[in-house]
C-alpha cells in the first residue's frame, strides 16, 4: 500500500469490504439527512484512541453550501484522521446543530 505495508489477501479484503460498508452507511444516512431537510450531522462517539477520538461528537455539514467555520463539512475532513479504513465512525443527521454545541 501507500505506506509499504504487505498486506495478507484476507487481511485486505477484510478491511476493504469493512470500509467499503461503512462509507455506504455513512452516504446512506446523510442522504437520508438531506431528504428530510436536515443540513448537518454529528459525528458518533465509541471511545476511539486513534486520531478519530477529535471528531467524536462534532458536527458537521452535510453539503459543501452549509459549511462554516464552525461546521466544517464532512467530506473535506482529512481521511487519514477519520472516515479512514477500519473506522466505524458514523453521521447522525440533526436539525438544529446548536444544540450539540
Amino acid at each position: 500500500d501507500a505506506a509499504g505495508r504487505k498486506w495478507k489477501l484476507e487481511t485486505y479484503v477484510k478491511m476493504a469490504v469493512q470500509t467499503k460498508a461503512a462509507h455506504a452507511h455513512r452516504d446512506a444516512e446523510v442522504n437520508s439527512g438531506l431528504e428530510e431537510g436536515a443540513h448537518y450531522g454529528v459525528i458518533s462517539s465509541h471511545g476511539a484512541k486513534d486520531a478519530c477520538a477529535g471528531y467524536e461528537g462534532k458536527v458537521v455539514a452535510l453539503t459543501p453550501d452549509a459549511a462554516t467555520a464552525d461546521y466544517p463539512y464532512y467530506g473535506t475532513l482529512p481521511r487519514s484522521r477519520i472516515f479512514h479504513p477500519y473506522c466505524k465512525h458514523m453521521i447522525t443527521p440533526v436539525f438544529n446543530p446548536d444544540r450539540y454545541k
